[in-house]
């Protein structure tokens, strides 16, 4: 995943030369951004995204068929580009299509999903939120970067913490939370900077930890204050 994203790091954020459209839906992928007041309006989209793979996902971990690596092993490429494109631009019954996609090509459509974030907004831990996400070592700490999240972000982050550790504790899937973080920690690093800025944050591994204390603490982080 690491060795991916270094491929990708010359890519421009209208992701051009990757073999997609720079603007899938009307307002979900934009060149620039030119204020964080407009950030709710654009992003609505793929926050809706975000939850029907999750949701899709985590319904499929409590079936009897739970497949082994899932977020691991990598979908079929033309599956899962399909998958990001339709959630994109027809959400109503993408979600219901997706029902019948491979558990894999969903697993990585959202990964996907992950990165488009991170060229449009840097992260979907935020700008404002990341230095305290990277710094969050208990329930209090990650508590407090939590709570400097739109609501939002929020949502879609408890689904995804939610969905790892469902995916951990099944058995069948083969999957550990130090594996889940592996897999998807640079998918939420802060994309902001120079290019020798980013790939320093994806090789130091300073969200490894973070994943893990979310996981551990789940009720605790997200619950209401």
């Amino acid at each position: 995943e690491i060795l991916g994203r270094k491929r990708e790091m010359g890519a421009c954020p209208c992701r051009k030369g990757r073999g997609e459209p720079s603007t899938p839906a009307k307002k979900i992928m934009v060149r620039e951004r030119k204020s964080l007041q407009v950030e709710a309006e654009i992003d609505v989209g793929i926050f809706e995204a975000y939850e029907a793979c999750i949701e899709r996902i985590r319904a499929h971990v409590r079936g009897e068929g739970a497949e082994e690596g899932i977020l691991r092993i990598s979908g079929r490429n033309v599956q899962w580009r399909s998958i990001v494109k339709d959630l994109l631009m027809h959400p109503n019954s993408s979600r219901m299509r997706i029902k019948d996609s491979g558990i894999h090509d969903v697993a990585s459509a959202l990964k996907e999903l992950l990165r488009d974030t991170q060229s449009q907004c840097g992260s979907l831990l935020t700008k404002e939120a990341y230095d305290a996400f990277t710094k969050a070592r208990d329930a209090a700490s990650a508590k407090k970067a939590v709570s400097m999240l739109p609501p939002r972000n929020k949502k879609v982050l408890e689904g995804l913490i939610r969905m790892l550790v469902e995916i951990c504790n099944n058995a069948r899937t083969r999957m550990t939370i130090a594996t889940c973080s592996t897999v998807l920690c640079p998918n939420l690093v802060l994309n902001a900077g120079t290019q020798e800025q980013m790939l320093h944050r994806l090789l130091s591994g300073e969200l490894k930890l973070l994943l893990p204390t979310l996981a551990s603490n789940v009720d605790a982080v997200f619950a209401e204050s």
